[in-house]
């Protein structure tokens, strides 16, 4: 193994926490992620092939997973438990089509008992397969992958095997240490030996261990093991759920006649939030900033406000101040729209609901049938 020169590690590295300008840009990035999510779930609600279905849902789990790691990043609340058994096979989706694109097989078995079992630690479990699968992706020339995933009592174990370039006898030893690539590993693929290192403390901190049981020039087999929790009463919705059972754009107009303002600094949050918004038959009037909410409002009256929180020069709390202290409607409802949500603290400020964002189609129908109580709604197709 070529033991690089370490050098300093930075705050996101994991040596500590993030700056406050990581920090800010971990933020900014998670906008436009949202924005993503949002539109490929609105693409999901018009008719679709089954091959589009599938793509659109492997990429929806892909948004899913970088808005949870960088949700951890920023000390986000983190997502609750959630089932093993669906969670592995979303993420082997994920690595699919990158390892048929190399001309090799990805074999998953998941014990069906997983499918009742959650995990508490999702992230960490989404972050370790992600590793694993990638490097075995990059350094299998040839062959295949095969993940095994099975529940042993209160311990949710899973292997995976590659037929891969496997890693010298005398570098095993220290594989999980940072920076740190085999020998043979060497114009193969690129890398910065990070990946294993941060699978295995990923790991540590949840509880569990990851091991390299074995390696050979024929390939390397690793095991991860983690705890698991309780059993559900019944299988949960999978990421792969078919996108039928999301709202239909073709189910009517719930909210036409309505008049809602949407507030983003930035451009795509906007448009995605009036997209859902005409999609079910409301009128989205669209600001970039507090200031020209408040423009807005005195032009003309709305049903309901949707302001982001943060946006600079006055954001969604000093615009909020504005509306019910010295604008024409003062009892206007205001969501509040964004990442990185505190519930408490934004009811506190005056908010009359809170929407985290990346923002659901359905979540914003029950939103406005919430603050439309005299208009009976069309219910959903499906």
């Amino acid at each position: 193994m070529n033991k690089q020169d370490k050098g300093p590690m930075s705050a996101s590295d994991g040596s500590g926490g993030v700056t406050e300008r990581e920090a800010a840009l971990v933020h900014d990035l998670r906008t436009p992620l949202a924005a993503m999510r949002t539109a490929s779930e609105m693409i999901g609600c018009e008719p679709t092939t089954r091959r589009q279905a599938a793509a659109l849902e492997t990429l929806i789990a892909a948004i899913d997973a970088m808005l949870q790691m960088t949700g951890d990043l920023i000390g986000a609340p983190p997502p609750g438990p959630q089932a093993a058994g669906p969670l592995i096979a979303g993420v082997a989706d994920l690595f699919a089509g990158h390892a048929r694109a190399r001309g090799l097989t990805l074999t998953v078995e998941i014990d069906p008992a997983l499918q009742a079992h959650e995990t508490s630690e999702p992230l960490a479990l989404r972050q370790i397969l992600s590793a694993l699968i990638d490097n075995a992706v990059k350094y299998t020339p040839e062959g295949g992958l095969r993940l095994d995933a099975r529940r042993q009592d209160d311990r949710l174990t899973v292997e995976l095997t590659d037929t891969g370039i496997g890693i010298p006898p005398q570098e095993t030893a220290w594989i999980f240490e940072p920076r740190a690539r085999a020998g043979n590993a060497d114009g193969t693929a690129p890398g910065t030996g990070l990946g294993l290192w941060s699978a295995a403390r990923a790991a540590a901190l949840a509880g569990g261990r990851l091991d390299l049981v074995e390696s050979t020039p024929a390939g390397s087999r690793f095991r991860l093991t983690l705890p698991l929790a309780a059993e559900t009463e019944t299988p949960p919705v999978t990421d792969n759920e078919p996108l039928a059972g999301r709202p239909s754009t073709a189910s009517g107009a719930p909210m036409a006649g309505r008049r809602y303002l949407v507030v983003d600094d930035n451009a795509a949050g906007r448009e995605v939030i009036a997209t859902v918004l005409r999609s079910f038959g409301g009128e989205a009037v669209l600001a970039a900033s507090g200031r020209e909410a408040l423009d807005r409002i005195a032009d003309g009256t709305f049903d309901l406000v949707l302001m982001d929180v943060h946006m600079p020069e006055m954001d969604g709390y000093a615009a909020l101040s504005r509306i019910r202290g010295r604008s024409a409607q003062p009892n206007l409802p205001v969501v509040a729209v964004t990442a990185d949500p505190n519930r408490a603290e934004l009811e506190a400020a005056g908010f009359d609901a809170v929407l985290a964002k990346p923002v659901s189609p359905r979540q914003v129908l029950e939103l406005l049938r919430h603050f439309s109580p005299a208009r009976p709604a069309e219910a959903l197709a499906g």
